[in-house]
């Protein structure tokens, strides 16, 4: 049965983790499903585009939505994918940030890397930054497009001062993070997350921080279309960083700590982020 999130609050900067897991499957991390890609179309595009990190997987997972589908931002990534040697950057900063990627603005974490690195804001308001541009279409207010207006002031005269890059090359990338923020996907657990680790026949070990999880090691999946479970090898742990978190509490009781921008199984199927499953009163599927 679903459970609703009844209330959220920051809790710092902390530093974060992804798994590699083996083949297109979930995993259990704090009780909660967190990972899939069970839709046969999502399947093909995976086939297709031939992931072979996480980075790559969580990318794939962000770009198939009718919006980017319709935008052909698939054939955009693998194009870049297939072709690395010929993407074209605008600013070296740029390349560090988005080679991961293939040129295409694909994460959170993207954006407000760029905010930082490529327009020179503090780090402490590239969050705030962030998360204007992704929620701008729930309000309609004059007030809300005012801030928008006086946010590709700042980001522009940044690009344009901190990185020596031309008004309209500062102006085309603003645009870009405006567009892809609307289905921008994050990447990342928090070193707090717990995570179960099994033996392959499923026997259970020991519950594990993320940032010790070692690659080789099974952790618990589930096949929604059967219900039944699996054990599966974890390929690889990689660090990220430090990045802002929020500790999010389900009427059960359990919290949880991710960015609001990640996204959780619903009970109407979909995979959506924290801050629309609050703001929609939905209820996510623990496990």
């Amino acid at each position: 049965m679903g459970k609703k999130l009844v209330s959220k609050k920051q809790v710092g900067v902390k530093r974060v983790f992804d798994l590699d897991i083996a083949h297109n499957h979930n995993f259990a991390a704090n009780g909660t499903m967190v990972h899939n890609c069970t839709e046969k179309g999502a399947q093909k595009f995976f086939e297709s585009a031939k992931p072979k990190s996480i980075t790559d997987i969580a990318a794939l997972t962000s770009i198939y939505r009718p919006g980017p589908l319709a935008a052909d931002v698939d054939k955009l990534y693998k194009e870049g994918k297939n072709n690395p040697e010929d993407v074209v950057y605008d600013h070296p900063r740029l390349k560090e940030v988005l080679e991961e990627t293939y040129g295409t603005i694909v994460f959170q974490e993207q954006i407000m890397i760029i905010a930082e690195r490529v327009a020179g804001l503090p780090p402490e308001e590239c969050d705030s930054f962030r998360r204007t541009l992704t929620k701008r279409s729930m309000a309609k207010k004059d007030k809300a497009v005012e801030e928008l207006r006086g946010l590709k002031v700042k980001f522009v005269d940044g690009c344009m001062g901190y990185s020596e890059m031309s008004r309209e090359k500062s102006e085309e990338l603003f645009q870009k993070l405006l567009w892809f923020s609307g289905y921008g996907f994050n990447k990342s657990f928090n070193s707090n997350t717990l995570v179960s680790l099994y033996t392959e026949d499923g026997d259970l070990i020991a519950k594990q921080r993320i940032d010790k999880v070692q690659a080789g090691s099974f952790v618990r999946s589930r096949c929604e279309r059967t219900n039944s479970e699996h054990y599966v090898r974890v390929v690889a742990n990689h660090d990220h960083g430090q990045l802002p978190l929020w500790q999010i509490e389900l009427e059960s009781g359990k919290t949880v700590e991710c960015t609001l921008d990640h996204k959780f199984r619903t009970e109407c199927g979909q995979m959506l982020p924290v801050w629309q499953i609050m703001r929609d009163h939905l209820s996510i599927v623990e496990n």
